[in-house]
């Protein structure tokens, strides 16, 4: 699963990508009540797929911030359900969408 920004974003160098593409990793901590997926941006696919470095990228609501690597979100298994990879995904699509970024989970089928 990944997710495909569409969203035009600028680098930390300030170069801007018209798309680029996202991998998230979901950490599942010892008590179960939060999950803390990590956030990781590549130019594109391919990029991701040749091994090449990550990018970082700045939150267009707020240009004088990076978009964090990791997040942290509050988890309940009994209303938010077992698959906290699929959560983790929605949770850094729907931050990425209040900042004004939006993306397409990928992966599904």
């Amino acid at each position: 699963m990944a997710l495909s920004i569409t969203t035009p974003v600028t680098t930390i160098s300030g170069i801007t990508l018209a798309t680029s593409y996202a991998r998230v990793t979901s950490i599942d901590p010892l008590f179960g009540t939060t999950v803390e997926p990590y956030f990781t941006v590549y130019a594109s696919e391919d990029a991701f797929i040749n091994g090449s470095g990550t990018i970082q990228i700045i939150n267009p609501s707020n240009p004088s911030t990076i978009i964090p690597q990791q997040f942290n979100f509050p988890y309940n298994r009994q209303t938010d359900g077992v698959d906290t990879l699929m959560f983790c995904h929605e949770g850094i699509q729907a931050a990425l969408t209040a900042m004004g970024i939006t993306s397409t989970i990928e992966g599904l089928n």
